[in-house]
Parts: C-alpha cells; structure tokens; sequence
C-alpha cells in the first residue's frame, strides 16, 4: 500500500525552454492590451537585451522560470499601463523595451506614432 509506483523526474529548463515560456508570456500580454475595452490598442517589441532582463529577474535555478510571470507583470505590464493610464500611447502607437544596463531597468520608447503608422 505504502509503495512508490513511479517516479517522475524533473529536470531543470533550459535557455531554449525558458524563451519559449518567456514569448508565450508576452502573447499574452500582447491579447490582453488588443482586447482591452479601456486602452487604446499598441503594439511593443522587446529587444534581446530586455528580454534576457526579464528572463534573469524572472527565473532562477531551483525554481525554474515560476517567477516569470509577476517578473513580467512588475517590469513590464505595470509600466506599459501607467503609460496608458497618463494616455502617453495611442491607438496604433509601436513602443520600443530596452534594457538599460547602466540603471538595470527596461526603457521604454515609442518606434512610431499612429499617425505615422497610418501615413506608411
């Protein structure tokens, strides 16, 4: 009654792993701005550089990548809403995340305003 059936095995992630978890996040992130009813829809694209931010802050070697997504929610999502909030984005709006290594933190920064993405 008290035997071990089976045994599962878990090793840890790798940095292919974890990018894939890290892009399945940030889909989601991406549907969540497309179906606010209250934001103007954008759009945002991460540079390798803010990606592998993420990825530090947001896994670690015990833990896996469990921490991921409130690492994406305190360094990205609540930027990109106070950004919303203060109606610094627009409909259309492309917004450009850096990694700044001198403060160690993400930027952020718009690529083009929706009347440019209009007029292309």
């Amino acid at each position: 009654m008290n035997r071990i059936d089976k045994t599962v095995v878990f090793r840890p992630l790798g940095a292919k792993e974890l990018r894939r978890i890290l892009a399945i996040e940030l889909e989601l992130v991406a549907q969540r701005i497309a179906a606010s009813a209250t934001a103007a829809p954008f759009s945002f694209e991460l540079t390798p550089g803010a990606e592998d931010f993420l990825l530090r802050e947001g896994t670690d070697m015990k833990y896996g990548a469990r921490h991921l997504k409130r690492a994406i929610e305190r360094e990205l999502v609540h930027p990109l809403s106070n950004l919303i909030a203060t109606g610094q984005t627009q409909s259309g709006d492309c917004i450009s995340v850096d990694f700044d290594a001198e403060n160690s933190c993400l930027t952020f920064s718009k690529t083009c305003a929706a009347a440019e993405a209009q007029a292309a």
